[in-house]
């Protein structure tokens, strides 16, 4: 999105959701739950009273989480004033159900997916109600040595003509700027490269945890599943309840079956939480050579809007606009220039709106200079593969 009244730009959402008092989860599931602990974590700031609707009548005598469970029919009787919906299921069910609620409910009552909630409204909600910065996430690379060369590495790994190994000094600079500007974070994560590559990794971790982890909701890692990690980190990663992506690419590398399942082994003995991603495709962001057309700028602001990516990375004190275009960068694919990222090194408490605006994806171009060779994020990208196909030099 292009700047158009920088600081102003979520006047009316803010606003209208100070306002707020209570606020219905449809769908009595994990989404609510996450949801559900996470307005317990930020209670000093988030006082609506909770309510959650489920059409399954064994969850409505089971409740979730100390709450009952309201049958849609009870919910469509009351009065909806000073309240707002979040819809907590899959896409394909969420069409159905804003169909539902349009017929019942009143129409200035406001109904959110679970994403836009958690990835624009509640940041919205915290800068407004309260003068807080709360972001949604934000991902920091200590190292862009990775053991893998996938050919469509959204860090585009392979492109890379001299690695970065950030030192333990830098990255506690960075997290220091960083949590001087933003009070609570949903998602802090660390990845790479293969951030189990990073010798001070623990050390890392631990500065974050000792000095900043009741600022964060969830501290995770994502690993490649490739890496075997030592007794000691993965009694760390269970006591310190770090979170664990354990991404799951034998489909294409069936010689690391052997090591995944040996990691899971030992995460399974240190009871480490972890979330074993597999998935069976990948999208191509940037492919060599490709042709692009000429894009105007308005094309470029609208293909940037359309795409939607939601990730940010924090590198040398700035956040960067878009995360790809931050590892386009990197990998010497496409310059990013200044405007593409947020200085925290010269963080004012005057800066906050436009800080959050920047999150959320305002900036002064309203796009990057990467839109004009990316295929786009998720929205619009036909680009499709299979994930961890190896890079070869003489196949380019």
């Amino acid at each position: 999105m292009k700047w158009k009244n920088k600081g102003h730009e979520f006047d009316e959402d803010g606003y209208m959701l100070q306002g707020m008092q209570e606020v219905f989860l449809y769908g009595a599931v994990q989404m609510a739950q996450d949801l559900i602990r996470l307005i317990k974590w930020g209670s000093s700031y988030i006082n609506w009273r909770v309510h959650i609707i489920d059409r399954d009548s064994e969850k409505q005598k089971a409740g979730l989480c100390g709450y009952s469970v309201l049958s849609p029919e009870t919910f469509f009787q009351m009065k909806h004033k000073n309240s707002f919906v979040v819809i907590c299921t899959s896409p394909s069910v969420e069409t159905e159900i804003r169909e539902l609620l349009s017929k019942h409910l009143e129409k200035d009552t406001p109904v959110f997916s679970h994403w836009s909630f958690l990835y624009q409204h509640l940041p919205i909600y915290f800068l407004y109600a309260h003068n807080k910065v709360f972001f949604p996430s934000e991902s920091m690379l200590p190292t862009t040595v990775c053991n893998l060369k996938c050919r469509d590495c959204l860090n585009f790994t392979p492109y890379i003509q001299k690695h970065h190994v950030a030192s333990l000094d830098e990255l506690k600079r960075n997290v220091d700027l960083f949590f001087r500007a933003v009070d609570y974070i949903y998602l802090f994560q660390i990845t790479g490269g293969e951030p189990l590559l990073y010798k001070d990794l623990q050390e890392l971790l631990e500065y974050i945890d000792l000095n900043y982890r009741q600022q964060i909701f969830k501290l995770e890692l994502v690993t490649n599943g490739t890496v075997l990690p030592s007794d000691e980190l993965c009694a760390y990663f269970s006591n310190k309840k770090i979170h664990i992506v354990l991404d799951d690419y034998r489909m294409t590398l069936p010689n690391k079956n052997d090591v995944f399942i040996q990691i899971r082994e030992k995460f399974l003995k240190y009871q480490v939480n972890c979330l074993e991603n597999r998935v069976d495709q990948w999208f191509r962001i940037y492919i060599p050579g490709q042709d692009y057309p000429e894009f105007s700028e308005e094309e470029l602001i609208q293909k940037f809007d359309v795409c939607g990516t939601p990730w940010s990375s924090l590198r040398e004190g700035k956040i960067a606009l878009c995360n790809y275009a931050m590892y386009a960068d990197t990998a010497g694919i496409c310059k990013a220039p200044e405007d593409e990222f947020f200085d925290l090194t010269h963080y004012k408490e005057s800066d906050k709106k436009s800080l959050v605006e920047f999150r959320l994806r305002y900036s002064a171009k309203g796009y990057t200079e990467f839109c004009k060779q990316c295929n786009t994020y998720i929205n619009g990208n036909t680009f499709l593969c299979r994930p961890a196909i190896q890079y070869r030099e003489d196949a380019e």
